[in-house]
């Protein structure tokens, strides 16, 4: 057995993109070689917003209810160049930047979320970043009077399945990325639980986004008590079947997404299906098959008789379980 001592040395320069080696010394053998090695660097970031303008989802003539603006998703997005190669790449990057608003009074933005603050306009731009990066910016404007169109809709998922799609070709293996994920809803015994999601949807958004129980105001009916344990005060919500549910189909959860005052912005019904399969064999046993009556066991103390019989009953499931 041998013991190398190896050092590899980097050389490049990050702001120019140079095409430059990789020299590796293996100082036990005095064997040097070098290969190439092709350095990205951002050449611009540009921002993007899902809206550029945020307009009110609910506005109450009440002193007691603030106006609540629509909010939107921010996104940086970086464009690669290299030296020696004409094609460019473009990344998401908004995992490594750090957003800002030139008005916060305006537009407050808190994990890459822009939200309305009050009426106004504030431009958008990335803090800590390279001068030699170009920045393009974004700008948001707020406008009370635009009144926004909010759709909600709530689903109970049991779990989630993704699947992933990734372009291996050359230079560029981000360029068809994608990833999509399924939500099921699997409620076929007692215990099953699933969570309680809500999105709600702006008028002119791109996409639905999700509304956080633990910072938004929500009022749940739950129309199917005897089936269904609904805990709202679980982050999200849970939907767990209860003991002694058959099978159902329908709406029979309600939400409202209630303002600061109580007043409604927007509601939804949610669909469950306890699909609880049907019993496929019952079979029942007891501990005795002769009874006699408790004054008349003074009389028979000689003979071996019970005054009472417990009851076993095995109810069989399709799917080979068992409850007693």
């Amino acid at each position: 057995m041998c013991c190398l001592s190896s050092v590899y040395t980097f050389s490049y320069d990050t702001y120019t993109h140079t095409h430059t080696h990789i020299r590796y010394d293996d100082s036990t053998y005095s064997h040097t070689t070098s290969f190439p090695i092709r350095v990205w660097f951002p050449e611009s970031v540009r921002i993007h917003a899902d809206d550029t303008s945020l307009g009110a989802i609910y506005s109450s003539s009440s002193a007691s209810c603030e106006t609540r603006y629509q909010w939107t998703q921010l996104r940086a997005e970086a464009t690669l160049q290299a030296a020696g190669i004409s094609d460019t790449i473009k990344i998401g990057v908004t995992q490594y930047v750090t957003f800002e608003s030139t008005d916060v009074n305006v537009v407050a933005i808190s994990e890459n979320i822009a939200s309305g603050v009050s009426n106004g306009m504030s431009t958008i731009s990335i803090t800590s970043l390279s001068s030699a990066v170009s920045i393009s910016s974004a700008q948001i404007t707020v406008d009370s009077s635009s009144s926004v169109v909010v759709a909600l809709r709530a689903e109970v998922i049991t779990s989630i399945t993704s699947s992933t799609t990734l372009s291996s070709v050359y230079p560029n293996p981000y360029e068809t990325f994608e990833i999509t994920s399924y939500g099921s809803q699997v409620l076929n015994q007692e215990g099953a639980s699933g969570r309680l999601l809500v999105y709600t949807t702006f008028d002119g958004s791109v996409s639905p986004y999700l509304v956080s129980s633990s910072e938004e105001l929500f009022s749940y009916t739950n129309n199917l008590n005897e089936s269904v344990i609904l805990d709202s005060m679980s982050s999200p919500p849970t939907v767990t079947v209860a003991t002694g549910a058959t099978y159902a189909c329908g709406t029979f959860l309600s939400i409202d997404w209630q303002a600061a005052c109580g007043e409604t912005i927007s509601s939804t019904d949610v669909t469950l299906l306890l699909n609880m399969p049907d019993v496929s064999s019952v079979i029942v046993t007891m501990t005795h098959t002769e009874l006699m009556l408790p004054d008349e066991l003074a009389s028979a103390l000689s003979t071996l008789f019970e005054s009472c019989i417990v009851l076993f009953s095995f109810f069989f499931f399709p799917d080979t379980s068992l409850i007693t």
